[in-house]
């Protein structure tokens, strides 16, 4: 791939569903410091946004001309990601019984 390929984005949903999990990521990655785990309210509800963005990214793909494809990859990195640390996040509150 040339270092000046860009990937093809008509649906302008790739970097906010990159974005969006990478700061789900520092949050959660945060919250499981001990005594920290209060965090993880705000942690589980912020996983939400890259997993709806993933959805939405990979219905774009599935509804895509054939002139123009889109790749997956991105969306598919965000849903699967997103659910990961919204498991970890969940069963952190469920380990804390939601305070510590």
């Amino acid at each position: 791939m040339a270092a000046d390929a860009k990937i093809h984005d008509p649906s302008g949903l790739v970097l906010p569903a990159r974005v969006t999990l990478l700061v789900c990521a520092a949050v959660v990655t945060v919250a499981m410091t001990p005594c920290l785990g209060l965090l993880n309210w705000f942690a589980a509800p912020l996983c939400l946004a890259p997993l709806v963005l993933g959805i939405l990214g990979l219905m774009k793909v599935s509804a895509a001309p054939a002139d123009q494809p889109i790749h997956p990859g991105p969306f598919l990195g965000a849903l699967l990601g997103s659910s990961l640390l919204l498991v970890f996040s969940l069963l952190r509150l469920l380990l804390g019984m939601g305070v510590i």
